[in-house]
């Protein structure tokens, strides 16, 4: 699997490439006119910036998991643990 390192160094096609080949969606959020979703990709969180007004998407980059806290009260915990 791919580390954050070189993720991080990816092309913005290759990354999407990646994410929706071997994504596991965890979660949204909504900031300043971006649709933000969370994705699990082996180890890595990768965060992807979709602008509804551009209808694409501007940036995909690795999260911390300090940034769980961002998402938090969009989780659903029971949809989880399932």
């Amino acid at each position: 699997m791919i580390n954050e390192v070189d993720f991080n160094l990816l092309g913005l096609d290759h990354k999407a490439h990646l994410v929706f080949q071997k994504q596991n969606f965890v979660t949204s959020r909504a900031i300043e006119g971006f649709e933000i979703s969370l994705y699990s990709l082996g180890s890595l969180l990768i965060e992807v910036w979709f602008s509804p007004v551009a209808n694409e998407i501007q940036k995909i980059e690795t999260a911390a998991y300090s940034d769980l806290a961002l998402y938090v009260k969009h989780l659903d915990f029971e949809e989880l643990f399932e």
